[in-house]
């Protein structure tokens, strides 16, 4: 019953959407161009990483969301809010969103939107922000291996490959 609803209002609005945008809505463009996109009807994305994790002094779970980064990406921050608004609507709990990436300082990495209604943002950690010591001290082969992209100075390089290597 929705569906004609939607199909009766979609036919006829084209008439009544100035006098609706305009008048009701205070909106008073310059010039105005009709689009009628044909978005998919499914829309399949594959996050890196996500995990329901229970935190401390929190009453509802969360959904952690971790995307791996080579380079920085000029449209991450778009991508990203769509993975928001999918993982939001499908899990229904708060998402907290990281990008981990493995060359570069983010700076130039747009992490925030703020236009309108939105305002989204998400935490982009540089690799090389976490110190390799951190990572060898886990104890974690993966983590370990991955202590070489991590923060040390040029003359600590020596001695983190030999803790790799150990």
């Amino acid at each position: 019953m929705a569906q004609s609803y939607d199909r009766i209002l979609r036919e006829n609005i084209v008439p009544i959407v100035e006098v609706f945008a305009y008048q009701v809505l205070g909106i008073q463009p310059v010039s105005s161009q009709r689009q009628d996109p044909n978005l998919p009807k499914t829309l399949e994305k594959k996050p890196d990483f996500v995990s329901k994790l229970v935190l401390p002094n929190q009453p509802h779970p969360v959904i952690l969301h971790l995307e791996i980064q080579t380079e920085t990406d000029s449209v991450m921050h778009l991508r990203m809010l769509e993975y928001y608004a999918l993982l939001r609507r499908k899990y229904q709990l708060q998402v907290l969103q990281y990008v981990i990436l493995l060359r570069g300082d983010g700076k130039k990495m747009p992490s925030h939107i703020k236009e309108g209604n939105i305002d989204f943002n998400f935490t982009v950690v540089p690799i090389k922000s976490i110190s390799a010591e951190s990572m060898l001290d886990t104890g974690t082969p993966e983590l370990t291996v991955m202590a070489i992209l991590g923060g040390f100075e040029k003359r600590e390089a020596a001695a983190v490959i030999r803790r790799i290597l150990e």
